[in-house]
């Protein structure tokens, strides 16, 4: 219950600790719902708690980094946590490296980078093998109105649609 109401941490490393475990992970996401300091929740090759973490970004306001690296999930559970990303406005940063994934996840995250303007970083190494997706992913975050607006540079949104083109 202490991260309810600490006020000055802002970067909690679990990273490669299995014994947190989905319990671990419910409970820490039941503090960070109200929890208005952390920003930064690296929960590198652990066993998380997919419906958890999707409640958790719902509502949470403060985190700005997610390192979900080399995590196992299935790809519903992934679905989960892109999906509760829609609705949340403060996370800058979503680390998925290593976390293994098909073209209904990647087509997911393609369209949450057309509804969520907020996200400007993404990790994503195992998405070559679907290039096409990966290449429009690459241009939305590459988009300079979309890097200005996120950096604060800018007050216009980037447009909903970013028109991609291809050579064929």
């Amino acid at each position: 219950d202490a991260l309810k109401v600490n006020s000055t941490l802002a970067y909690l490393d679990l990273s490669d600790n299995p014994a947190i475990g989905a319990e671990g992970v419910q409970s820490l996401c039941d503090m960070l719902v109200v929890n208005n300091s952390l920003n930064l929740l690296d929960l590198d090759k652990d066993i998380i708690n997919p419906p958890a973490l999707a409640n958790m970004l719902k509502v949470n306001t403060a985190l700005t980094s997610l390192l979900l690296c080399r995590t196992q999930m299935t790809e519903d559970e992934l679905l989960e946590i892109i999906e509760a990303l829609k609705v949340n406005s403060t996370l800058k940063s979503l680390d998925l490296s290593g976390v293994d994934f098909g073209q209904c996840c990647a087509t997911a995250l393609l369209e949450l980078l057309k509804v969520n303007f907020t996200i400007s970083s993404l990790n994503i190494d195992r998405l070559s093998t679907y290039r096409d997706t990966y290449d429009d992913i690459r241009a939305i975050l590459d988009d300079p109105v979309r890097v200005a607006w996120a950096s604060g540079e800018a007050d216009t949104k980037p447009a909903r649609e970013i028109p991609l083109e291809r050579e064929d």
